[in-house]
């Protein structure tokens, strides 16, 4: 049997093996490239669902050809940014007098967006789709309200999918006004201006998301331009990652124990010259390329 993905031939051992051991390693190598599969053709047809178990345990040495779509799932959820962008722009149009009419075709395009894409979605994300979902589902007065303001936190997502290098440079300008303050994050909290040191690390915990977000979209950015990817510290952007979220995990930790001693420490010694040395990697890198 022939295996293709997006239309190239996959060199695979398929003798004495099954189709469904097959697919199993192909979705493992998509995923470690953070692919999906979306399609599977058999012969020129497409499977369906309800053929697909039988389908895995046949043998894979048998005559015929079998062609996947594989995407990567950062393209996948752009597209699905889209799609959501358009209903909340329903949504928030729909006045008093269309809410009967159109309250069954939103409704059931929500629930097709969510069988869909809900799987590509943060725990964060899907909180709000949620809250949004039911409002559009009992029609509420501020389903509206809520629409807009959604539109306009999934505009800022889409925008690091699709523009990850203008994304990252936004996310260093924001560290630029806040590192002063979370190297001092630590004096605050030992002189009782608890508040603004809190205030200054929920910030600095958003912008750190917000940069793991973008670095996948990022780094794949650089590579489709044949650019190099920034060295932080002696450390490639994956190590740098790696360290960044034990970091995180021990912020998390601190927060967890309410030990304020440790969050000044973390966000002095540990977080600030870190981001420092990213951000600075970056622009070092940017300055390469005549940026």
């Amino acid at each position: 049997m022939i295996f293709r993905i997006n239309g190239e031939k996959l060199e695979i051992e398929t003798d004495k093996r099954l189709i469904g051991d097959i697919l199993s390693e192909i979705d493992e190598r998509a995923e470690a490239m953070d692919a999906v599969i979306l399609d599977l053709s058999m012969d020129g047809r497409q499977v369906d669902t309800s053929e697909l178990e039988q389908l895995l345990g046949k043998s894979a040495s048998e005559p015929g050809n079998m062609d996947m779509t594989v995407r990567p799932i950062p393209e996948i959820k752009a597209y699905s940014l889209g799609i959501l962008s358009d209903l909340l722009e329903l949504a928030a149009d729909i006045s008093e007098k269309d809410k009967g009419e159109l309250k069954d075709d939103l409704c059931k395009a929500w629930q097709s967006f969510k069988s869909a894409y809900y799987g590509l979605y943060s725990a964060e994300e899907i909180s709000f789709l949620d809250a949004f979902g039911e409002a559009v589902d009992k029609m509420e007065a501020q389903m509206g309200t809520m629409a807009k303001k959604l539109k306009g936190f999934f505009k800022e997502r889409l925008a690091e999918l699709t523009e990850p290098e203008a994304s990252m440079m936004s996310a260093a300008k924001l560290f630029n006004t806040i590192k002063n303050d979370l190297s001092e994050v630590s004096l605050k909290i030992q002189t009782g201006k608890d508040k603004e040191a809190m205030n200054t690390m929920v910030i600095a915990v958003e912008l750190i998301n917000k940069t793991v977000r973008i670095l996948p979209s990022y780094l794949q950015y650089l590579k489709t331009a044949d650019k190099k990817e920034p060295v932080i510290d002696g450390l490639s952007a994956a190590e740098f990652y790696t360290s960044l979220n034990g970091v995180l995990k021990e912020l998390a930790g601190a927060f967890e124990n309410k030990d304020g001693i440790l969050i000044g420490d973390l966000a002095e010694y540990e977080i600030s010259p870190r981001l420092e040395s990213f951000f600075t990697a970056l622009a070092a890198r940017g300055a390469k390329d005549g940026r």
